[in-house]
């Protein structure tokens, strides 16, 4: 009965709070990093100062793939083939994953800054002093094409070979649109006083947004021809932007600023990242998984569910939590759970949530559709204090809440 009055107490505390889950889960060295990408919830690759890392455990270890010093920028193309983009000239390219990598022919001697992938034949990369790069054999070799512009290009992106978008700037606010596969550009947008650092446009290619200095947002619905200005949320720098779908969109900046809209980009609330370090690149493979790179090796990550393993081949007449091992643990320690088979359904919505002494969530290991079988999560807690934390899976009608021990 003491410890169902604590379960009782914890979830009146939760019922009435709501708390950020960025979590810091691991640093790659010192330098700083400026681009990331997630094939799933475990496999990603991070580019920047140093080169470009790999991890297949959601972003807690990384390896070193390629050492080139400065790599600024990512695209990926069909789950395989990647390619990056960095100082000096450099593009790479992969056609396993991130796994190895090769060197792709340029011309130019200049920081390239973004690319993209217009098919699986032609890509565009873009970088300092209106540079425009396009390779029409899959990323192998790149010749110039001419953007008729000297400010330094942040963005691009090319839905198709004919059609695409670029933005940046240095000392004004450029955006600029092709329609005749970069032969030329236009540029309904090309204002002095500010500048681009990140550009998200939406699959439709009508709604574009770009972020800048003090805290500017620049909305658009009609292809770029008319813009929306939000200024009044932040002061800082805003580096980059990423929306999951048409309407779940994040925003991050200097000074540990993440920034969330759920209606498309018309309003930003800010969310607690738990850093001050300044943000530069981020990717959410679903509205409520993502990561987020930046200076001194940051690397932050939200709802994703940690090493979920399981065995589906068994039969389970019961759902169990299990008592995590080892207990007490520093940092990690393993949660085992089994959903039993159901006949009305082969799968069902499970949540395996961490809350903290005072009731507030801490983490969210699962929260997906699990078939049945013996599941095991890894919990790894080297960002929290040492304390008594409460561990709880929802399945269904079944719900169960366990205690654990942080003790460093």
């Amino acid at each position: 009965m003491k410890i169902h009055k604590k379960v009782i107490l914890l979830l009146l505390f939760v019922a009435h709070a709501s708390f950020a889950q960025w979590v810091q889960i691991s640093t790659i060295g010192t330098n700083e990093l400026r681009g990331v990408y997630f094939f799933d919830e475990y496999t990603g690759i991070v580019v920047g100062q140093g080169g470009i890392w790999r991890s297949t455990n959601s972003g807690i270890n990384w390896n070193n793939v390629s050492n080139f010093s400065v790599m600024n920028a990512l695209s990926i193309l069909g789950g395989n083939l990647v390619l990056a983009a960095g100082n000096n000239g450099i593009i790479m390219k992969s056609t396993d994953a991130g796994v190895t990598w090769i060197f792709a022919e340029t011309s130019v001697n200049v920081n390239l800054l973004a690319i993209d992938w217009g098919n699986a034949t032609v890509c565009y990369c873009v970088g300092a002093s209106g540079t425009l790069l396009k390779s029409t054999n899959s990323g192998n070799n790149w010749y110039a094409q001419n953007s008729i512009q000297s400010e330094d290009l942040k963005g691009v992106y090319m839905p198709d070979p004919l059609n695409g978008y670029i933005a940046g700037g240095t000392s004004k606010e450029l955006f600029g649109a092709t329609f005749n596969g970069g032969t030329n550009w236009t540029y309904p947008l090309n204002q002095t006083g500010n500048y681009v650092n990140g550009m998200y446009c939406f699959p439709s290619f009508m709604k574009i947004i770009l972020v800048g200095p003090n805290g500017r947002i620049r909305r658009s619905t009609n292809f770029g021809s008319t813009w929306s200005i939000t200024t009044n949320i932040t002061s800082t720098t805003l580096n980059s932007v990423y929306f999951a779908n048409d309407n779940t969109g994040y925003i991050v900046g200097d000074n540990g600023t993440i920034l969330k809209s759920i209606n498309g980009g018309v309003n930003w609330v800010i969310e607690n990242s738990s850093t001050t370090n300044s943000l530069k690149g981020i990717h959410f493979i679903n509205t409520t998984i993502g990561w987020v790179v930046g200076s001194n090796g940051t690397v932050l990550r939200t709802g994703i569910p940690v090493a979920v393993t399981g065995n589906e081949t068994e039969l389970i007449r019961d759902y169990s939590l299990a008592q995590n091992y080892p207990n007490p643990f520093n940092p990690s320690t393993k949660i085992k759970f089994e959903i039993p088979q159901n006949v009305e359904t082969t799968r069902r919505v499970v949540s395996l949530i961490i809350f903290d002494i005072l009731g507030r969530e801490v983490r969210s290991l699962v929260n997906e559709n699990l078939k049945h079988g013996i599941y095991e999560a890894d919990f790894n807690a080297a960002d929290l204090p040492s304390c008594v934390y409460f561990y709880k899976l929802n399945a269904g009608e079944f719900t169960e809440t366990k205690k654990m021990i942080l003790l460093k």
